[in-house]
């Protein structure tokens, strides 16, 4: 169980899981909070992930201000949106999210020694993170498919957009760099 603010409201409100978390906290590096498990309704929660499988983590860049191609169409987060749902109903899809505009952003760097924190918008950036997910999947080559069925939605209902989605393979329990 944990709290998790409303952000309507402003208020707190509790938040039940409804599955063992033991088998995530083992998978995470962050035990007492495990990031990577979310409590979204249409995320398989039951599924517990496999141990052939690779997280790995689909990051999306791109620029915020939509100077050539407008903003993205509704028809785009409705198709990511089922997208996203059939992924999980596979069991492959552990979370995924949208960023806001770095306006509301905030960098915090150390730099000589020293913890700079900087408000956004950063205007130095030429592409930002605008989203991204996480996928339990066999291989490089699943997670390179999965993907550009991402940003082939992208061509066909945003056909102005470019942009690139990173695939980097997370690191594992008792793994390190």
């Amino acid at each position: 169980m944990r709290e998790e603010s409303n952000a309507r409201s402003g208020s707190l409100q509790e938040v039940r899981f409804d599955y063992p978390l033991e088998p995530y906290r083992r998978a995470c590096r962050f035990p007492a909070a495990p990031f990577d498990v979310q409590a979204q309704s249409w995320i398989n929660r039951h599924q517990i992930r496999e141990a052939s499988t690779v997280r790995y983590m689909m990051i999306v860049k791109g620029d915020e201000n939509f100077g050539a191609s407008g903003p993205p169409p509704q028809e785009l987060f409705e198709a990511i949106g089922k997208l996203g749902e059939e992924a999980a109903k596979a069991g492959k899809l552990v979370s995924m999210g949208g960023l806001k505009h770095s306006s509301q952003a905030a960098t915090v760097r150390i730099k000589d020694g020293r913890i700079v924190t900087t408000d956004g918008p950063f205007s130095e950036s030429k592409e930002v993170i605008g989203g991204f997910s996480i996928f339990n999947l066999a291989s490089r080559d699943e997670a390179v498919a999965e993907a550009e069925k991402f940003m082939d939605l992208h061509i066909k209902l945003w056909p102005g957009w470019e942009g690139v989605t990173e695939v980097r393979p997370m690191f594992e329990e008792n793994e390190g760099p």
